[in-house]
């Protein structure tokens, strides 16, 4: 009961997204589409009927919260630090369920209200503080199997996962900066090329950075 307590943000976000899905569900019928996919143009490329849509957008945020609140049960890395697991989880958590939430509560009202969209890319923004957010995040997290940047080489040593995720952290705030600055521009392909090519930099970096480390240090802990 304890440990539910600390995950009070995210278990609040999924009751949340439950009431807003059920309303408009209600308000508009089970049919009614909504977006689900955006390509690298910033462009909504899927569409789903408004059940099945909430469905799966629910059903992924459930997931991530259990992934993240059951680590304790079947991560072999919890116990050996499980003073820094039990600070940092309820944050990241909380994080990643709040933002998959906001975009499918966003992808509704844009179903509903499609001029939304028209000037700026306020999925961009979105998207962009998240990893600003999870950015900050980042360094904190101790070495395991299921959240953070998990390669081969930061696997292979605290050090280099140290490392790598305070590489990582950084270049995270960065390419959400650019994101959410790009998201002010006009909503045109152009803008939202240049600043997908730009995360995408930024959030592969700490994974050859990792290897670097590696190939300098091998697998010393």
């Amino acid at each position: 009961m304890k440990r539910i307590k600390q995950y009070y943000l995210s278990i609040t976000v999924l009751i949340f997204q439950l009431i807003v899905s059920a309303r408009f569900i209600l308000s508009l019928g089970m049919d009614y589409k909504i977006p689900t996919h955006w390509n690298i143009k910033g462009e909504i490329d899927g569409w789903m009927p408004l059940g099945n849509g909430s469905l799966l957008f629910i059903g992924l945020n459930l997931f991530v919260f259990l992934l993240l609140f059951l680590l304790p049960y079947y991560s072999p890395k919890y116990k050996v630090q499980e003073e820094r697991f039990e600070k940092i989880m309820p944050q990241f958590a909380g994080i990643i369920t709040f933002f998959f939430g906001l975009i499918h509560i966003y992808s509704m009202y844009l179903a509903k209200y499609p001029f939304l969209d028209d000037k700026n890319n306020y999925m961009l923004a979105i998207i962009g503080i998240m990893f600003m957010a999870i950015g900050n995040l980042l360094p904190k997290i101790p070495q395991n199997f299921f959240a953070g940047i998990r390669t081969p080489w930061t696997l292979s040593s605290e050090e280099n996962w140290r490392k790598s995720h305070r590489i990582g952290g950084r270049s995270f705030v960065f390419g959400g900066i650019v994101v959410v600055f790009a998201s002010f521009f006009p909503n045109d392909k152009s803008t939202s090329m240049i600043a997908f090519i730009i995360f995408m930099i930024c959030a592969l970096f700490p994974v050859l950075y990792s290897f670097i480390i590696f190939k300098k240090y091998g697998d010393e802990k």
